[in-house]
């Protein structure tokens, strides 16, 4: 995958209490790109991730969050990283898009015939999401 211009933008402030009774972490972040491709040769349009995160310590936390992407989205996601792991299962709710490019039809924006109409959907348990 290849993310062209990516910006992480605070939105929140990250705030870690360090407390050995009650510790925790919250925040809000945006990820805005300018344009994804997959190894495929799909790609997303010009995007913007935004998500939250609630947790105890920077290894231990969830996130919950929405993509947008021109007439893409808001495709909501969620996740979770705990006990150390790289990384948890992330959940991708049921959405409706259109405009999402083929596979293979990189390059082909000007090109409607080519594109697919994503009507719902989802990532399960096979999926993963690293940090």
């Amino acid at each position: 995958m290849r993310v062209s211009t990516p910006r992480l933008t605070l939105e929140q402030p990250i705030r870690w209490l360090r407390d050995a009774e009650h510790p925790r972490l919250t925040g809000a972040l945006s990820l805005d790109a300018a344009k994804t491709t997959f190894s495929g040769g799909s790609y997303l349009p010009a995007s913007t991730l935004k998500f939250a995160l609630d947790g105890r310590d920077p290894t231990w936390f969830q996130f919950t969050g929405a993509l947008h992407a021109e007439a893409i989205g808001p495709v909501r996601l969620s996740g979770r990283l705990g006990w150390r792991t790289a990384a948890r299962p992330g959940v991708v709710a049921k959405t409706v898009a259109n405009g999402v490019p083929a596979a293979g039809a990189a390059g082909l924006e000007d090109e409607p015939a080519r594109r697919q109409s994503l009507r719902a959907g989802g990532l399960l348990g096979g999926s993963w999401a690293g940090i």
